[in-house]
């Protein structure tokens, strides 16, 4: 008898995380210039990615990470309206997108600030550990009063650690975090864990276009993205590799290509929209997990620490793991996965899904709320 967790839910190839960076109480008045502000009204970010992409791609889940405090300008100029994320609209906004199935993360107070007409990351401009945390506690009260809760994860703004990041992520108690741009996709496809905390990759630019995009985006943006396909390997390269090793496709985006110094925000969702399509579309092919990155992570989790015992005298399976990661993968309503090595291994008894097949091979799902507790077994050997 063999039983086996899989690497991802109902035996994903890989799982996909969509992340789109900078949401944040901020429009501009023209075209593509909702940072989040304006909601759900028609010219708003929300209605721009429904129209564009879950209508026809409805599983996507997008991870939104979220600029808590007023927002620091691109070096020059002024947004046409800002404020920090806990004024009631906005907050309620954010808490609608949470129960649409999305996640809103963390990514800083202010994202930075302007020094002798430079932008600095925020991160960068933190001159002590007790600054950093302090400047992260009072983000993350923001958030709290806008959403009701802690932020699980998040991302440095701009991958930019600074001297204190990750002590300052560790203080504030995030779980997971996003701390860099991975060029290569094979040196940590699935993350890594660091002092409890799950490094996410970031590795699949939406702005790195595939050959097919040829005459849908400016010639010297699609230059620009030869080269970099010619430097670390196009994006259905990239995606193929993550596939081949049950990593992550983690798409990198942003809301607004508008900025308050006049140039244009890279990548975003608005000038990209043809190349996400295309690679939601070669993403198909695959048997993704589209999740959150919390998702992700609890997921992470419980395979890192979950065991599977077999009473074969009772006729009983057992799928152990700690009782909060049990707690949090019912609340988020994550089922786990087992491979089993025939299809009728184990039959439902009430209490597990019918065996089904994917790839030639045979899963069967446990809903959270049954972790820990004796399954029923009927088996055929």
């Amino acid at each position: 008898m063999k039983l086996s967790l899989t690497k991802w839910p109902k035996g994903a190839d890989a799982a996909s995380i969509f992340m789109i960076d900078d949401l944040a109480n901020i429009y501009f008045e023209a075209p593509g210039g909702d940072w989040g502000a304006k909601g759900l009204q028609e010219d708003g970010l929300y209605q721009f990615l429904k129209e564009e992409i879950l209508k026809k791609y409805p599983y996507v889940r997008f991870t939104f990470f979220l600029v808590t405090g007023r927002r620091e300008v691109q070096v020059q100029g002024v947004y046409d309206h800002v404020d920090s994320c806990e004024k009631s609209d906005f907050a309620r906004y954010l808490r609608w997108l949470e129960n649409c199935g999305h996640e809103i993360a963390y990514h800083g107070l202010t994202h930075g600030e302007v020094a002798v007409k430079k932008f600095v990351q925020e991160w960068d401009t933190y001159i002590s550990q007790e600054a950093a945390d302090s400047k992260v506690r009072t983000g993350v009260a923001l958030y709290n009063a806008a959403l009701d809760h802690q932020p699980m994860g998040g991302k440095y703004c701009g991958y930019a650690e600074g001297k204190f990041g990750h002590r300052s992520v560790l203080n504030n108690g995030f779980r997971w975090w996003f701390d860099r741009w991975d060029d290569d996709v094979a040196v940590r496809p699935s993350g890594e864990w660091v002092d409890g905390i799950l490094y996410m990759p970031s590795n699949i630019d939406c702005s790195q276009y595939p050959i097919c995009m040829l005459g849908r985006v400016p010639i010297l943006k699609y230059l620009k993205s030869i080269v970099a396909n010619f430097r670390s390997g196009s994006v259905f390269e990239k995606i193929d590799k993550l596939v081949s090793s049950r990593g992550i496709v983690a798409l990198q985006e942003h809301t607004s290509p508008l900025r308050t110094d006049g140039k244009r925000q890279y990548p975003n969702v608005v000038d990209d929209i043809n190349s996400i399509s295309a690679i939601l579309s070669y993403l198909s092919k695959y048997n993704i997990w589209y999740a959150t990155a919390s998702d992700v992570y609890l997921y992470s989790l419980f395979r890192k620490n979950a065991v599977v015992e077999e009473d074969i005298k009772n006729n009983q399976l057992f799928v152990l793991v700690d009782e909060d990661v049990a707690n949090l993968l019912c609340k988020r309503n994550i089922s786990v996965s087992l491979k089993v090595n025939t299809k009728n291994y184990i039959a439902p008894c009430g209490n597990v899904s019918e065996v089904y097949e994917s790839g030639g091979c045979y899963y069967q799902d446990v809903t959270a709320k049954l972790l820990n507790r004796p399954l029923n077994l009927i088996s055929d050997t």
